[in-house]
């Protein structure tokens, strides 16, 4: 009885494709921010500022960075889980295929490296701009 409703109220692909569509555009969002950070960051750390030097404050500027990016990727996967969700009731397979790329997992690796790169960056870069002084 309920999958005969379920059935008849049943939404077309074009439905299910613009609201996975509009929940990967969040996502989006959602990176063009992490770059923005990332960016910053970068930024702040090869300015030459004499407060770099100290190892405490690289350590604070890394800490805040890393977590942002945590905050970050966390919304980012549970938006695509959303999304998956969505784009599973696709009934034509190869949109379905299309849609679902790239995979979430794609996403935390990404992440990660760049991650662990900036926080390197931040602990090394000022330290190594004092030296050449």
């Amino acid at each position: 009885m309920v999958d005969l409703y379920l059935q008849s109220n049943a939404m077309p692909d074009a439905d299910w494709f613009n609201a996975a569509t509009s929940v990967q555009s969040i996502v989006l969002n959602l990176w063009t921010v992490y770059v923005a950070i990332a960016a910053a960051t970068l930024a702040l750390i090869t300015s030459g500022r004499k407060i770099l030097e100290k190892l405490s404050i690289r350590i604070l500027i890394a800490v805040a960075y890393f977590g942002s990016a945590a905050v970050n990727l966390f919304a980012m996967l549970n938006l695509r889980a959303q999304h998956d969700i969505l784009a599973r009731h696709i009934t034509d397979s190869r949109l379905q295929w299309h849609m679902l790329q790239p995979r979430p997992s794609e996403y935390a690796a990404i992440h990660l490296v760049v991650d662990v790169g900036i926080v390197i960056a931040v602990l090394i870069v000022p330290e190594r701009m004092r030296a050449k002084v």
